[in-house]
Parts: C-alpha cells; sequence; structure tokens
C-alpha cells in the first residue's frame, strides 16, 4: 500500500511556510507556490504514471507500484518458507512421537550367529514349526498371538496355546534364532535372526 507519511510531511511543511508568510504580512514568494503545488501534487503520485520535467520523463507511479508489488511478492514467499517450515517441523515431531517406529534390538550377539548360522542344532518339531512362522515373508515381525495363529496350523509341531508358543520363542530366543523389538503401545514383537533364518528350510 502507498503510504502517506511523505504527502503528509510535504503539506505540513508546505502549510506552515504559508502560515508564516501570512502571519508575516509577506508575500507568497515563487518558492512558496511551488512547494504547495508539490505538496498536492504527492498526494495523487499513486495515479500520476509521469512527470516530464525539461525534456526527461520520470516514471513515478509505475515504479512505486513495481516496487509495492515485488514488496508484497517478497513477504508472501517468506510466509510461506515459514508455513512449510512449520510444517515439516510438525511432520518430523509426529514421527519422532509416532507408536509405529521400531526400536529394534538384536538379542542374540554377532558371535552367536556366526556360530549358528547353518548348522543343525537339533530343534524339536515345535521349534521348527515357530521358526516357519516367523520367516513367513508377509510380515517383518510378529506377534506372539500372530505366531501361534500360524503355528497351530502346522502338520508337524503344531502349538496348543499361546502360552506354549512363547514359551518356544523364548527358547529360540535363547538359542540365538529369534530376537525381539517393541511394536505399538510397547507390544513385544519377535523376528528371525540370521541364524534362525538359515534353519528355516526353503519352500
Amino acid at each position: 500500500m502507498y503510504s502517506h507519511i511523505l504527502p503528509a510531511c510535504f503539506s505540513i511543511i508546505a502549510a506552515a511556510l504559508v502560515l508564516f508568510q501570512i502571519c508575516t504580512e509577506k508575500k507568497l514568494n515563487e518558492a512558496t507556490v511551488t512547494l504547495v503545488g508539490v505538496a498536492f501534487i504527492v498526494w495523487f503520485l499513486p495515479l500520476v504514471t509521469k512527470i516530464k520535467i525539461g525534456g526527461s520523463e520520470i516514471e513515478l507511479g509505475q515504479r512505486i507500484h513495481r516496487l509495492e508489488d515485488a514488496k508484497d511478492t517478497s513477504q508472501q514467499k517468506i510466509r510461506d518458507l515459514e508455513a512449510r517450515e512449520a510444517s515439516l517441523l510438525g511432520t518430523i515431531e509426529e514421527l519422532k512421537r509416532s507408536d509405529a517406529v521400531f526400536e529394534v534390538f538384536a538379542s542374540a550377539s554377532t558371535e552367536a550367529d556366526d556360530i549358528n548360522n547353518g548348522g543343525d542344532l537339533g530343534l524339536t518339531p515345535e521349534q521348527h514349526s515357530v521358526l516357519k512362522a516367523l520367516s513367513d515373508t508377509r510380515y517383518t515381525l510378529r506377534t506372539v498371538t500372530g505366531v501361534f495363529k500360524s503355528a497351530r496350523a502346522e502338520q508337524e509341531g503344531a502349538m496348543g496355546s499361546k502360552v506354549q508358543t512363547n514359551e518356544v520363542l523364548q527358547e529360540l530366543l535363547d538359542f540365538g534364532l529369534a530376537r525381539t523389538a517393541k511394536g505399538k503401545n510397547n507390544t513385544v514383537v519377535w523376528g528371525l535372526t540370521p541364524s534362525g533364518r538359515a534353519q528355516v528350510p526353503p519352500a
């Protein structure tokens, strides 16, 4: 928007000079009349496109409008950038607070993985059944309930309850064949270690 400070200042100065000359009973000189005219013109600068002084033409209004438009555009871009920054920060905070982010930790050491990888541990049918359930490619990590639902359908080594499934999972954890992680609402979920995956026969 066009500022009225400049024309107001010109008007005050011009009025002061006119009053001074009237009070001192002096005739208005040419300089005072010119200043009054300038003060009047300044109020209409936004509407004036050109002023011709001698052989030169000065574009006033257009330049003022262009400067104001550029200023408005810059301010809008700054506001857009600030809004995007706030949105990104909000997204980052949501990801940090999300319960869906897993904090996975390996339960078996790398040395145990190297020792057990590919070796025959003499596992029971129940342990093989649970390993097979954990190796289901549709899942990365599974709850005890999910493992039980898959393992109870096995013909050999079928699980009879979630309690039994949990016991077998603990055995596999001790062998370094299974690992645990925390899922939503701090629920314990289960997955295979490299050694555990090596114990699952190819499909």
